[in-house]
């Protein structure tokens, strides 16, 4: 008799459910080939910095053995000791990190060796002893267990109001003192209230999932609570990452979304309020909106985001840069440190660590045994990502700064002890098997977090985009301010437009020197000019290789070319023949300054300077060009009656024409006649405030590393019609150098645009000429504005105003001025173009009346012949074509 079988449904077993697998749970030969190239990467930047910071050898050879050496250790150490499936990528993420902050610290902030060991010591011993605790902890799920890990943790968050401990670091009151150490006990408070709100969670509802209003309120009251602590002792940034992962754990614990809703609401509502009473707070807000005060002082968020700026991509180069002028730096902007230093390129690196980090904090999650362990490790990780990001967008001027640290980075034994210890609670916690036949409220939390994972890289990516949105949208701010100071024998070569030598480093037996080399031009006093513009080359490293500054190896630097041109520098000087007097020179298509001559004179005018830079006198006439572009500008056609003499509405001098006849009409006849009574007229149209603005925007400008420096032209009060009326004709307290109003009028023939005049446009590279972008120009004026101006200069010299010019070239645009200076004898000014369409040279001349003769200057008379010739030597001189790299 054949039997037959019948399969019995109730005695097949049941599917088993399984929970995401995480691919950082096996041990594996990836994991040891990660560990080696972390260990080499630690090494690698401990070597780099090793030579840089001048540390002894001792000393050295020790620290690059910690860093090749701990990673392998914690290898073996944390999966024999904690368990099989704890994740490896967590504590060598962590590692690469601490050691970028360890050399970053003694870069920005040099403290002992030893100590700093010794608290290196206590954060990876942290990391062991709370991983093997996890590992075995099993959380009583009570009230009163969540009460008692509160009460710890607010405890140790309000031990700086002990005052036998207290001790405060600037505002911040959240410090305590013990003999020589000092801590922020806020550290390792943190990971406890984040554990008692989870443990509240799951105490107070019924069930998982089942939470309720008042499960809420109940859990949130360690989160409320810290906060007030917090706000008492002016330290919020712990705990803005403190109700980041309370937040975390609600909101996995919550049954409907609009629990989620209510939660955010009342979120957006507390920050609202602290707002309102933390002026702190305020100020830290403001930073964002006005990193730079309206009084020219920059603010820490500004001084930061110079430094990123300096840095670029890849950095200055390790040392080489200048980032302790950034307030904090070692601590709140250590990444800004980083980054000027290290380049965005690092910067990035620093955000996928985090990343890992963040993503092995959720597989371990994952992989916890019970239900409260996931819930408590879910909220440690969310604590510790916000935090991240949160730090990483304050340095980039994307959010506020709050006094968080940035992890393992910021200098601190307190924070990096008490960061090793957070990620050793949260790696601890996925170190074992999970329990596959779990109950469903422990599945209904893991297929949560489960689906919250993948969207950690995407939080990130985020973070990534939202900083180069910002950084696109936002005026960036002039890198160099403050600037890099480049050492001595890392200086540039400095080369002249033709390629002569201006300024080079020599090293001989007395040491390492800078010399400054005299060329046609620029002799006697104005070698000094040679020095103003190599002064730039310390704000400006110019290394030939990108890659050398990236792996901070020895980066010989390139020769600097400057705008300078010895030719046509000569011809300044030749055309002034001996007279007391200055002249600038510019080249609008490269918006650089070809000359800037001064006159020697043993009476002290250089004193304060380069005269053409510096020393500003009444600049007469020349400067109607900038009344008739407030005119325009405010909407008027400039047609003013002919007349011979005015006087202002409720004023009382009166204004008359230089040869005392009539003179006005069209704005351009008013230009080319000097009309004085026209311009009066205009001015007090168009009221001080217009004329203010205009002369700010025309004859100033942003400095930056390759610039001359601005000195915009001062007016001094307008509060009466009288003033008003003789500073639109430019005299009154009208003071203006001949750099200020060069940079006026090569905005006129521009067009209306502005660009800062460079006295460096490129470098070498070997033989190779590499010409630096010009700075974006930046329209001032209309474009018909501009136009109508010119061709009231223009005017001017076909009419026989100015006879030096005519038949200079087909077409030259000029204005003239004779402004009575200190002692009561005229000056001779002179702005002039040519040609006046394309590309052009723009000129500015003034030349000092003879106190010892009291002989007047006049514009026409005196500065013309000089701009013309500055003027034919400069157009013949961009003609040729030379190579100032040849032979290099």
């Amino acid at each position: 008799m054949t039997s037959t079988t019948v399969n019995d449904p109730a005695a097949t077993p049941a599917p088993r459910w399984t929970w995401h697998e995480s691919p950082v749970a096996s041990t594996s030969t990836r994991e040891w080939r990660m560990a080696l190239l972390v260990a080499a990467s630690s090494g690698l930047l401990v070597l780099t910095a090793l030579g840089r910071l001048g540390w002894p050898l001792g000393q050295g050879i020790l620290l690059l053995i910690a860093a090749i050496v701990a990673p392998l250790l914690l290898t073996v150490a944390v999966r024999a000791a904690i368990g099989p499936q704890v994740s490896l990528a967590m504590p060598w993420a962590a590692w690469f990190l601490t050691c970028l902050g360890l050399v970053t610290g003694f870069r920005l902030a040099p403290g002992s060796f030893i100590t700093t060991m010794l608290w290196l010591g206590l954060a990876i011993t942290a990391f062991v002893v709370s991983a093997l605790f996890t590992s075995r902890w099993h959380p009583r799920v009570s009230r009163l267990h969540a009460t008692a890990i509160a009460a710890l943790g607010l405890a140790l968050m309000a031990l700086p109001l002990v005052p036998s401990l207290s001790y405060a670091v600037g505002e911040v009151r959240a410090w305590i003192q013990l003999g020589p150490f000092t801590a922020q006990p806020v550290e390792f408070a943190r990971p406890l209230i984040v554990i008692s709100v989870a443990l509240l969670a799951l105490s107070t509802a019924s069930s998982f999932r089942k939470a309720t209003k008042q499960t809420i309120a109940i859990t949130a009251v360690p989160l409320f609570a810290a906060g007030l602590l917090a706000l008492y002792l002016d330290d919020l940034g712990p705990a803005l990452a403190i109700f980041a992962g309370g937040a975390t754990i609600i909101t996995l614990c919550l049954p409907k979304m609009r629990y989620a809703l209510w939660l955010a609401g009342a979120g957006a509502v507390l920050l609202g309020l602290v707002y309102l009473v933390s002026g702190k707070v305020r100020d830290r807000v403001s930073e964002i909106w006005e990193p730079v005060l309206p009084d020219g002082s920059i603010r820490q968020n500004g001084m930061a985001q110079m430094a990123l700026s300096r840095g670029g991509w890849f950095g200055s180069g390790f040392n080489r840069g200048n980032p302790t002028v950034v307030p904090v730096v070692e601590s709140d902007y250590v990444l800004a440190g980083i980054g000027e230093e290290r380049g965005y390129a690092t910067l990035l690196v620093i955000v996928a660590l985090f990343l890992v980090i963040s993503l092995a904090g959720w597989y371990s999650a994952l992989r916890a045994r019970t239900l409260a362990m996931r819930l408590i490790t879910a909220g440690l990780t969310a604590m510790f990502s916000i935090q991240a990001a949160y730090v990483i967008l304050g340095n980039l001027g994307v959010v506020p700064m709050t006094g968080m640290v940035t992890p393992f980075l910021s200098k601190g034994g307190s924070a990096l002890i008490g960061m090793w210890f957070t990620i050793g609670l949260i790696a601890g916690a996925g170190s074992r098997a999970v329990n596959l036949n779990a109950p469903r409220s422990e599945r209904d939390l893991t297929r949560r977090i489960a689906r919250v994972t993948p969207g950690i890289p995407a939080f990130w990516v985020l973070v990534v985009a939202g900083t180069v949105i910002a950084t696109a949208v936002v005026d960036p701010l002039p890198a160099s301010q403050f600037g890099s100071f480049v050492p001595l024998d890392k200086r540039s070569d400095l080369l002249a437009r033709d390629g002569q030598l201006l300024a080079s480093t020599t090293h001989d037996a007395s040491g390492t020197s800078r010399i400054v080399h005299g060329v046609a031009g620029m002799t006697d006093d104005n070698q000094r000019l040679i020095s103003v513009v190599d002064n730039r080359i310390q704000e400006w490293p110019n290394c030939g290789s990108w890659w050398r500054l990236m792996l901070d190896l020895d980066c010989p630097p390139q020769p600097a070319v400057s705008s300078l041109s010895p030719t046509v520098q000569a011809a300044a000087r030749d055309a002034l023949g001996g007279v007391s007097g200055d002249v600038v020179v510019l080249d609008t298509a490269t918006s650089s300054v070809l000359a800037a001559y001064s006159s020697p004179d043993p009476s002290g005018r250089w004193g304060n300077g380069h005269p053409a830079l510096a020393a500003d006198s009444a600049p007469g006439s020349t400067y109607k060009i900038i009344t008739a572009a407030a005119v325009l500008d405010a909407g008027l056609d400039g047609e003013t009656e002919v007349r011979s003499e005015y006087t202002p509405p409720d004023g009382f001098g009166t204004v008359h024409n230089h040869d005392l006849g009539p003179a006005g009409g069209s704005l351009e006849e008013a230009l080319a006649e000097s009309s004085n009574t026209a311009f009066a007229e205009l001015a007090i149209e168009i009221g001080a405030d217009r004329i203010r603005g205009m002369t700010e925007a025309m004859s100033g400008w942003d400095n930056d590393g390759t610039t001359f420096a601005s000195r915009p032209v001062a007016l001094g009060g307008l509060g009466d019609p009288d003033a008003i009326a003789r500073t639109g004709f430019g005299q009154q307290d009208v003071r203006a150098t001949p750099l200020a109003m060069a940079h006026a009028a090569a905005i006129v023939a521009t067009g209306g645009t502005s660009s800062p005049p460079r006295s460096i446009v490129g470098a070498c590279r070997g033989d190779r000429y590499a010409p630096t972008d010009a700075p974006a120009r930046e329209r001032v004026i209309a474009p018909e504005a501009a136009q109508r101006i010119r061709e009231g200069m223009e005017l001017s010299v076909t009419s026989g105003n100015v006879p030096a010019l005519q038949g200079l070239t087909e077409d030259i645009a000029a204005k003239t001025g004779t402004a009575e200076n200190s002692n009561g004898l005229y000056d001779g000014w002179i702005v002039a173009i040519a040609p006046v369409e394309g590309s052009n040279i723009v000129v500015a001349v003034r030349v000092l009346a003879d106190t010892a003769t009291g002989t007047d200057r006049g514009g026409a008379s005196s500065a013309g012949p000089v701009a013309a010739a500055v003027l034919r030597a400069a157009i013949a001189d961009r003609g040729t074509s030379i190579n100032p790299c040849a032979g290099n």
